[in-house]
């Protein structure tokens, strides 16, 4: 239908118009609310974080955690730590972190789901899955990686606790642009 027509049917009859301007304002507002509702990662994945706890130590601490991270040891510094945070993260079914690093060291448990993580500096782009009721750590101080939900139908449920979050940061959570020359395609 042509708009000179539809015009000229909206002009014939003001409560078809009415009920199309309120359906159209109705589509627009539902669109809103289900975008409103989600934080779209880097990617265009879909991933929820939620803040559960943020505190400061009361004393100086230091942390220094080793682990293998991609496969490598690393070791995640932290002299006179800044804030820490614990938040749950929901990966929804096929989203994906995108590629992202986070200004300290951190511990992830995961809940529920599965999910692989992708290391920048990888040139094989090797896939670290993780699972339930497993922990892993991240060195976080400029380690950037990725992570995917491979499932089509369960959400991946982690709880991460990140150490050395400057006062004020809203997240913990730092996307970078995609390293590109790694895991192509990714």
């Amino acid at each position: 239908m042509s708009i000179d027509r539809l015009a000229a049917s909206a002009r014939r009859s003001p409560v078809q118009a009415l009920l199309l301007a309120g359906l159209a304002l109705l589509l627009i507002a539902t669109f809103s609310i289900l975008v409103a509702g989600r934080t779209h990662a880097t990617h265009g994945g879909l991933i929820h974080g939620q803040i559960m706890a943020r505190a400061p130590f009361a004393d100086p601490t230091a942390i220094q955690l080793r682990g293998l991270v991609g496969g490598k040891m690393h070791v995640g510094n932290a002299n006179n730590v800044g804030e820490t945070i614990v938040q749950q993260i929901t990966v929804d079914p096929g989203g994906f972190t995108g590629w992202h690093t986070h200004p300290g060291p951190v511990v992830v448990l995961v809940e529920s789901g599965e999910f692989d993580v992708y290391q920048a500096k990888d040139p094989n782009c090797t896939a670290y899955s993780y699972g339930p009721n497993e922990a892993f750590i991240d060195p976080g101080q400029g380690n950037v990686h990725s992570a995917r939900n491979n499932s089509l139908t369960d959400p991946m449920v982690a709880w991460a606790i990140y150490f050395d979050v400057p006062a004020g940061l809203a997240s913990p959570f730092i996307p970078v642009a995609d390293p590109g020359d790694s895991c192509a395609g990714f």
